[in-house]
């Protein structure tokens, strides 16, 4: 599968032509004659197939109304964050997140709205109201251990931490500062449920939709948040 997400006067898309299932290619906010392909990284990296597309954006509420279909995205899952824990150079970060995620075949979608006195960390200032390529993910089964090994190779992190979610589900994140590098951030993932690992494929989401801690939302559609129960 190739991607190539067009950036044009009138908005963009995302154009999808068959091709090797981990070709990924992307104009993602960058002037019309330039093509940026990663389709390389997973080698180059060490790692297996890419697994996750971010983007950031100032609303994730429009995003998910305004884009859901360029993307391919037939339902938005919005998981409730129980807590999230931040740190870059070994200090706590001040930054919050709003998400929305959905997919594309086997490719995960991230909807991201950074907020916080720390949001420039991960180049969120300049969020525009169309979502931008952000980052490129890879669900790891050790993040630490991964983590380790590419900065032995000489990547830096810009920010690592753990989000938790209902149902005793963690994820532990690394942002790599990759961009000048390889042309995007890479961010490592490792999702844990009931401390398994789950690499968050949709029947993953969509149960914990079913359970009542993630909410759906068609990409038409207002977010209605779920009721708190007393």
């Amino acid at each position: 599968m190739t991607i190539v997400y067009e950036q044009h006067s009138s908005g963009f898309q995302t154009c999808v032509r068959p091709a090797d299932a981990l070709s990924l290619s992307f104009k993602a906010g960058l002037p019309a004659s330039h093509v940026a392909s990663f389709e390389h990284l997973p080698a180059k990296l060490g790692l297996k197939r890419i697994g996750q597309l971010g983007f950031v954006v100032p609303d994730v509420e429009r995003a998910c109304l305004n884009y859901g279909g360029h993307f391919g995205v037939r339902t938005w899952y919005r998981p409730n964050l129980l807590s999230c824990e931040i740190q870059s150079q070994g200090q706590p970060v001040d930054q919050r997140f709003t998400v929305a995620i959905g997919y594309w075949k086997r490719i995960q979608i991230e909807i991201l709205q950074v907020e916080g006195t720390d949001r420039a960390l991960l180049d969120a200032n300049d969020a525009s109201e169309e979502p931008r390529l952000h980052h490129i993910g890879f669900f790891v089964g050790a993040k630490k251990c991964t983590q380790e090994r590419l900065i032995r190779k000489g990547y830096r992190v810009l920010e690592s931490g753990t989000i938790s979610f209902a149902r005793r589900s963690k994820t532990h994140f690394a942002y790599l500062d990759t961009q000048a590098s390889l042309g995007v951030i890479v961010e490592l993932i490792e999702n844990r449920f009931r401390n398994r690992r789950v690499d968050m494929p949709e029947w993953y989401v969509w149960l914990g939709a079913l359970a009542g801690q993630v909410s759906r939302q068609r990409p038409e559609a207002r977010y209605d948040p779920p009721q708190r129960r007393s």
